[in-house]
């Protein structure tokens, strides 16, 4: 799915993928200090309440919110390592397994069903899913008209 940027510069989130790793970026250069702590706190938070309230809705964000998320999705594309040490902190402080106990029965599974995976291993599923999306997120913007 394509970012999609207004006439004034202005950006829309639309998918979940673009809405989490931008999210993840925030939260980054938020933790690591870099590039103003509390205003990309403050539009981390608007993202995910909004996310919350409206889960398909599209999330349009200011020119100066647009431009705070693109310093945070090519820091995170730029620099992989600093979601993968925001993350491990996560998982050192996490129990080794984690998982979601599922009260809904499938058809040859025992009830109720669990999903439990290494936490490490979920890390690290994740963290490579959202750095491909912010290199893709990065090159997009990269390759747009200013």
């Amino acid at each position: 799915m394509s970012m999609e940027r207004q006439s004034d510069g202005s950006i829309i989130l639309d998918s979940l993928s673009e809405k989490t790793t931008v999210v993840s970026a925030l939260l980054c250069v938020a933790e690591f200090r870099v590039l103003g702590r509390k205003r990309n706190l403050h539009l981390m938070q608007e993202i995910i309440d909004q996310q919350q309230a409206s889960p398909s809705a599209p999330i349009e964000l200011s020119l100066p919110e647009s431009r705070r998320m693109k310093k945070a999705i090519k820091l995170v594309a730029d620099r992989p390592n600093v979601l993968r040490v925001l993350s491990q902190h996560w998982v050192d402080s996490m129990p080794p397994y984690i998982g979601r106990l599922s009260v809904q029965h499938k058809w040859g599974e025992a009830y109720p069903s669990t999903s439990i995976r290494q936490t490490q291993e979920f890390a690290d599923d994740y963290n490579s899913a959202v750095i491909a999306e912010a290199q893709r997120i990065n090159d997009e913007l990269q390759q747009q008209p200013k």
